[in-house]
């Protein structure tokens, strides 16, 4: 594979684990700031509780991109692991393709869902602090798209990356091997 590809890849993830991280530190700075103002002066600002719920929202889908780009979605095994290696294989293409098909509609009814509420607007959050205009509901769905994506470029990597190439060589990923390994000697 071109190297300026897997570099190109390499940035696209690090910019949604960096906005992932920056998500879930603003959804914990507006969510002290909602406690201090209730608590200490009896005020509860109407715009923490939604932008928490948006913040929120915006974290789980882009949890669970990452969770199908690292392979941790939930698998029960039992009957699974009961088949022979080929038939293993086939069911692995097929629980892709699933997963494929389950980006595509993330991205067609998310796109749908974000046209048409970008005519409404939420209750209480503003663009910005002293604008006159709300956010449009649309800033809550469209990273359902985005999701679908990212969704479907690790779908098409899991199914044709044979070499790893795009294997992500994070801390992660060597503790799990390691781990792996350790699974292994248990049986």
């Amino acid at each position: 594979m071109p190297v300026p590809i897997i570099r190109i890849y390499t940035l696209i993830n690090k910019f949604f684990e960096w906005l992932s991280l920056s998500l879930l530190i603003l959804m914990t700075l507006v969510t002290m700031y909602r406690v201090t103002m209730r608590y200490f002066f009896s005020f509860t600002p109407s715009w923490t509780e939604e932008l928490s719920c948006i913040l929120m929202i915006w974290l789980a889908m882009i949890g669970f991109a990452i969770g199908v780009r690292e392979r941790m979605h939930l698998k029960i095994t039992l009957f699974y692991d009961s088949f022979a290696k080929p038939v293993q294989k086939l069911l692995d293409i097929l629980f892709l393709l699933l997963q494929g098909a389950t980006g595509l509609y993330l991205v067609l009814a998310g796109l749908r869902l974000s046209i048409d509420q970008f005519a409404t607007t939420m209750s209480a959050v503003k663009i910005f602090p002293f604008a006159k205009r709300l956010m449009p509901n649309s800033i809550l769905y469209v990273i359902v798209p985005v999701t679908g994506i990212l969704i479907l470029i690790y779908t098409v990597i899991h199914l044709f990356d044979k070499n790893n190439s795009f294997q992500l060589r994070t801390l992660d990923t060597e503790v799990s091997k390691k781990l792996e390994g350790l699974e292994d000697s248990w049986e």
